[in-house]
């Protein structure tokens, strides 16, 4: 009985030594092979850093050519002359402010009430009175009462209000119904300004 447990035991093992020895075999004969092949390898690995080197020569190619243009245009813009922008109010230009509409007709309102008709005075005829006996004050006072401008309760003189307008900048087709078709330098009358950006012309 132990004998042949022994027997088996000894199969087995002889068994795995001839596994061992295979695969050393194959393993020692995988490397020789990989050694023997070295400069197929090495050839691959020049190809793949000529590859690299290509690459970046041609990028750093760009890139110098790329600064080369920056310098350019720096060297353009330092010998540009420099010009002051002015900002302007968005309005100013197109038509005048509604301010400004307020205040045309106040000082128009203002000069008409400081109209105030020329009077004729007495004192310009007392030597006349003097010399031949006649009340020339009371006939001035007739005189100037019929060369008055009207009665107290008569309507003031009209004075003309200038009224406001505006000239044009540009060229504009009108687009939709109620909007007005002008050439650049038409003088505009100005009615009344419905918003910020709309004024009611004609």
């Amino acid at each position: 009985m132990c004998y042949e447990k022994f027997l088996e035991i000894n199969e087995e093992l002889i068994q795995a030594e001839d596994k061992l020895e295979e695969s050393k075999q194959l393993a020692e004969q995988a490397m020789y092979n990989l050694l023997s092949n070295d400069v197929e390898q090495v050839t691959q690995l020049c190809a793949l850093v000529d590859a690299q080197l290509d690459f970046h020569r041609q990028t750093t190619q760009v890139l110098e050519r790329l600064k080369a243009q920056l310098n350019d245009r720096v060297e353009e813009a330092s010998t540009r002359l420099r010009m002051e922008h002015i900002i302007k109010p968005v309005l100013a230009d197109r038509v005048p402010s509604a301010r400004s509409l307020v205040s045309a007709e106040n000082s128009a309102s203002v000069n008409n009430a400081s109209f105030q008709p020329p009077s004729v005075s007495s004192s310009i005829y007392p030597q006349k009175q003097a010399a031949d006996g006649v009340n020339w004050d009371s006939s001035a006072k007739a005189h100037s009462s019929t060369a008055s401008f009207g009665s107290p309760n008569a309507p003031s003189p009209m004075v003309s209000v200038p009224k406001p307008s505006c000239r044009a900048l540009y060229d504009f087709e009108a687009q939709n119904e109620g909007e007005l078709d002008f050439k650049e330098g038409d003088v505009i009358n100005l009615i009344s300004q419905i918003d910020e950006n709309w004024y009611e012309v004609h």
